[in-house]
């Protein structure tokens, strides 16, 4: 659908089809792509990037190192991060876990003591930007959300961060080494959506700041979890049971 728009890395609007004067932003579930970034390196096991490689093993060797102890640096990273089993690798708050600056001040906590950590610096680098992308990409608070000023933090951070994927693009390295090319557009498309939303609601609406949490399907999914729960046994409503569930509820 994106092809038939012409929506690409560096166009992530068309024209409305019914409102000439309108845009017609398209993006990807942002929680959904860090999902596909944390599989990525567990699968691949590295990833270079531009200032090293990204090696899963550095994960592990922080769960390895706090299991020695009952009182952890980081409680929240566990076994089932890097090796996860069934529907753990749909877990968002997994995957939002897995790169959080927890995580990365326990890689540099533990570099000196840990040989496996010694060549952590891109792995802690790359946990700190993607941490930061989330928390612009993820705001469910005015204090913390995307604002039209580009010198503002999250704005600023987004910005930079379409610039560092197009610098990872540009490593010299295998396939498997990268970001797949589905989770490196999706990244920028809905990254540039975010931006430009924010300009227009300012510009044209009147909008001081953006909640970016609300441009993502945790609302849709949501719905449509109430209603197969709401189906009893029949997880998996027909139309004509989807209707009649939906009418009940709304």
């Amino acid at each position: 659908m994106w092809k038939l728009f012409g929506i690409s890395d560096e166009k992530s609007s068309c024209t409305h089809p019914v409102n000439p004067e309108r845009k017609l932003w398209f993006e990807s579930d942002f929680p959904h792509l860090i999902k596909n970034l944390k599989s990525r390196i567990i699968n691949s096991k590295t990833l270079q990037i531009p200032e090293g490689t990204v090696d899963v093993l550095h994960w592990k060797a922080v769960v390895e190192a706090d299991s020695k102890f009952q009182i952890k640096v980081c409680n929240k990273l566990t076994i089932d991060h890097v090796q996860p089993r069934h529907f753990q690798t749909m877990n968002v708050k997994m995957a939002f876990q897995f790169f959080s600056g927890s995580v990365a001040a326990a890689m540099q906590y533990y570099k000196d003591s840990i040989p496996a950590l010694i060549d952590c610096n891109a792995t802690v680098l790359f946990i700190k930007k993607i941490n930061e992308v989330v928390d612009a990409m993820n705001s469910q608070l005015p204090k913390c959300a995307l604002r039209p000023d580009p010198a503002s933090i999250h704005n600023k951070v987004l910005t930079d961060f379409l610039i560092y994927l197009d610098e990872c693009e540009k490593v010299k390295t295998t396939s498997k080494q990268k970001l797949t090319t589905s989770t490196a557009l999706g990244l920028k498309v809905t990254i540039r959506t975010a931006l430009e939303l924010i300009k227009y609601l300012s510009e044209k609406v009147g909008y001081k700041y953006l909640m970016t949490r609300r441009i993502n399907q945790d609302a849709l999914e949501h719905f449509f979890g109430t209603i197969r729960g709401a189906c009893g046994s029949g997880t998996h409503p027909d139309s004509l049971l989807f209707i009649q569930v939906y009418r009940l509820l709304t």
